[in-house]
């Protein structure tokens, strides 16, 4: 998730360019729908149907429903910018408006984005201002929805693994399905969480510190080192009030 998502910020490009990126843009980001729906479908299937536990059913049943809310937010709120909600600090030259210094032009949605952190490509949306809480809480929950497969179907796939084939009660394709990809849904989810918070924790957002990485208050290994120190929650959380006006996490 984190190392195909692009920040688009830069000199325009031709025709032919844009063409391109949206082209890839459709295909990366409709791949990965498919990816997603296919996952949860195996996955539901299984502990639906063939585990038959009423509890874990309920769990993944009020976790599936947060996940696939956030998801559909995270898409359809827009953070565009309006010309009376802007400072009068400088003007894009693209869309010949005034705008703060923390608003930014996204050449794939043509348009500036209030408090822009990246255009994602899996979303087909510009992170920002307005949705910027419903997409961390979606890379939340599909980072707790893979971790919950992981976890919740490991005896099996440890059976599986084992060649203990009588003590499988899971269908070993299905297993096997959604064991992989659990795990590769977990590792990209987690991955961008790794990154937005070292983004919260300099009070920053991905394209601002990619346009000034002077502004970095942490290294990457000052970051990790400080991960237990209570000063790094509080700047997090600080500039997490900053980012959205919505302080729920993971009520989305």
């Amino acid at each position: 998730m984190f190392f195909v998502t692009q920040i688009f910020d830069e000199q325009e490009d031709d025709k032919e360019s844009k063409q391109a990126r949206q082209i890839v843009s459709v295909l990366l980001r409709f791949s990965y729908y498919a990816f997603q729906l296919s996952v949860i479908y195996e996955s539901a299937y299984i502990i639906y149907f063939e585990m038959n536990r009423i509890v874990f059913s309920v769990y993944f049943t009020i976790l599936y429903y947060f996940f696939l809310k956030s998801f559909y937010l995270s898409i359809s709120v827009k953070s565009q910018a309006n010309i009376n909600m802007i400072e009068e600090q400088n003007i894009c030259k693209r869309c010949k408006i005034h705008r703060e210094i923390t608003t930014h032009h996204c050449k794939i949605c043509q348009h500036c984005v209030l408090e822009m952190d990246h255009h994602c490509f899996f979303i087909g949306n510009c992170v920002g201002k307005f949705n910027y809480k419903y997409f961390i809480s979606f890379v939340c929950y599909t980072s707790i929805l893979g971790l919950s497969a992981l976890l919740y179907l490991g005896n099996q796939f440890y059976y599986l693994a084992t060649f203990q084939f009588r003590f499988l009660v899971v269908n070993w394709f299905r297993l096997i399905f959604v064991y992989i990809f659990a795990a590769l849904l977990f590792l990209s989810a987690i991955s961008m969480l790794v990154v937005q918070a070292y983004v919260l924790a300099n009070n920053s957002s991905i394209v601002h510190m990619r346009k000034y990485p002077a502004l970095k208050k942490y290294t990457y290994c000052q970051f990790i080192l400080s991960i237990f120190k209570k000063s790094l929650y509080v700047d997090i959380y600080t500039s997490w009030r900053q980012r959205s006006e919505q302080y729920y996490l993971l009520i989305p």
